[in-house]
């Protein structure tokens, strides 16, 4: 991308022509990229940088012809550029398509392993990389910021619940689900808790669960605090499809933990300061 004076300057347009007026008008002004530009400030002193997201899910490429057939493309998208260039096509990098008769499911982790590697090398910088806009070379570091992915690929990235009681990742376990008396189907109605201390919502009963609403909303953990819990609650197991893990039934389900593998993405150096988004 640096090979082009035009690509080469909109790479650098979130730090020379940006509108910075406190407002979230590009993914500079979000709190993750502030955060590693303070975090590893050598990193973010540098605008040609690239600052990635990955994403990812799956489809049926022969749509109704076959249901036993599974694609999943994985993209990284570059935030460098401003909003009307990043999700253009021809700057989305497909860097593999994983395919094949069933859904990678939890061992995509397996198939990632290439672009992790790759990865860490551009986080360790690439040297004599050529800019076209400034004609000098320059060390060349790439980060993953966040991967972009619904919720059922969500846990397959993450490594994250996703059914039955622990099932939100900001809540896990204080995620308190209710089990509907007929058709056995949970249900997931504390939402309330994210409201204002004396917002009205709080006070309705009979438009929600026959009770008022006081709890506060559950404090996120951070990176840290998920890895640690992983490495202490989540148990390892060996990736593959004949070597299912044992399944949680009744009562089991509740205690649970809230993860099911640690995920690769906690082996990239960023790994902590990572991001899942839900789109």
């Amino acid at each position: 991308m640096f090979q082009s004076t035009t690509t080469a300057s909109s790479l650098t347009w979130h730090a020379t022509s940006r509108k910075k007026d406190g407002l979230i008008r590009h993914p500079a002004n979000a709190l993750t990229w502030k955060s590693v530009d303070e975090k590893w400030h050598e990193f973010g002193s540098e605008p040609r940088n690239l600052r990635l997201a990955l994403s990812s899910d799956g489809f049926n490429p022969h749509s109704s012809l076959s249901s036993k057939y599974s694609c999943w493309p994985v993209i990284l998208v570059t935030y460098n550029l401003p909003p009307w260039l990043c999700m253009k096509r021809k700057y989305m990098l497909l860097t593999m398509l994983i395919s094949g008769p069933k859904q990678p499911g939890n061992d995509i982790d397996v198939y990632l392993e290439p672009l992790i590697d790759d990865l860490k090398v551009l986080w360790e910088g690439v040297h004599g990389v050529y800019d076209a806009s400034r004609n000098e070379y320059f060390t060349l570091r790439a980060a993953l910021f966040w991967t972009i992915n619904d919720f059922p690929a969500y846990g397959n990235l993450s490594g994250s619940i996703v059914k039955g009681y622990n099932a939100c990742p900001i809540c896990v376990e204080k995620t308190l689900p209710k089990r509907l008396k007929h058709s056995q189907k949970l249900i997931y109605l504390r939402h309330r808790r994210w409201k204002e201390r004396y917002h009205p919502y709080r006070r309705q009963r009979a438009a929600f669960d026959n009770q008022q609403e006081y709890e506060t909303a559950p404090v996120p953990l951070t990176g840290e605090e998920v890895l640690k819990r992983i490495e202490k609650e989540v148990l390892v197991w060996p990736f593959g499809k004949k070597n299912p893990r044992p399944p949680y039934k009744g009562d089991e389900d509740e205690s649970r933990p809230c993860w099911k593998k640690k995920s690769i993405f906690f082996n990239l150096n960023t790994g902590n300061s990572f991001m899942f988004v839900i789109v």
